[in-house]
C-alpha cells in the first residue's frame, strides 16, 4: 500500500460513515454538521488525489508499515460507524475526536516511517487531518461555549438586557 493510497482510503471511509452518521439521525444540525465533515472528507480526499499525481515514485512506494496502519485507521472508522450524536455539540464533538485520532494517526506513522520521503508525505497528510480537527474544535468549543461559561448563559437572556443599568424592584 503507498502513502496515496492509505490517505484517499482514510477520507473516503470517513465520508461513508459521516454520511451514513448524517442518514440515521433526524434531527436537521446534526445532519448539517454530519454532511458537512462528509463534504470535507471528500475534498481532502481530492487534494490527496491532486498531490498524487504531482509528486514522483516516492508516493507510490510500498511500504508493510502503511498497511498496519490502513488497519488501525480502518478500526477507528468502525468505532465511529457506532457512534451517534443527539445534538449539534455532539456532533461536532464525535467529529472532531474522530479527526484527531486520524491526526495523530499520521503522526505516529511519520515519525515511525523508516524512509524520510514517505515519513514527509504522511506529515503533510496528518498536517492536512490536524488542521481540520482543529477547525471542527474551535467550532465546538464555541458552539458550546453557553453551556461551559456562565458569561454566554448571563447575558444570553436578552429580555433582561434592558433592565442593566437601571434599578428594577
Amino acid at each position: 500500500m503507498t502513502v496515496f493510497e492509505l490517505a484517499r482510503s482514510v477520507e473516503v471511509r470517513g465520508e461513508e460513515i459521516f454520511r451514513r452518521l448524517a442518514g440515521q439521525t433526524d434531527n436537521p444540525g446534526v445532519q448539517r454538521i454530519f454532511n458537512a465533515v462528509a463534504a470535507d472528507e471528500k475534498e481532502l480526499a481530492e487534494k490527496i488525489a491532486e498531490l498524487s499525481s504531482r509528486v514522483g515514485a516516492a508516493g507510490r512506494r510500498e511500504s508493510e508499515m502503511l498497511e498496519a496502519l490502513n488497519s488501525e485507521a480502518s478500526a477507528l472508522t468502525q468505532g465511529l460507524a457506532n457512534a451517534h450524536a443527539t445534538s449539534d455539540v455532539e456532533a461536532f464533538e464525535l467529529a472532531a475526536d474522530y479527526e484527531e485520532q486520524v491526526c495523530q494517526l499520521f503522526r505516529k506513522a511519520a515519525v515511525a516511517e523508516g524512509n524520510s520521503q514517505i515519513g514527509s508525505l504522511l506529515s503533510q497528510v496528518g498536517a492536512w487531518e490536524c488542521r481540520e480537527a482543529e477547525d471542527l474544535r474551535k467550532t465546538h468549543d464555541f458552539i458550546n461555549a453557553p453551556n461551559e461559561f456562565l458569561a454566554w448563559g448571563e447575558f444570553s437572556n436578552l429580555d433582561e438586557f434592558h433592565n442593566f443599568g437601571r434599578d428594577v424592584g
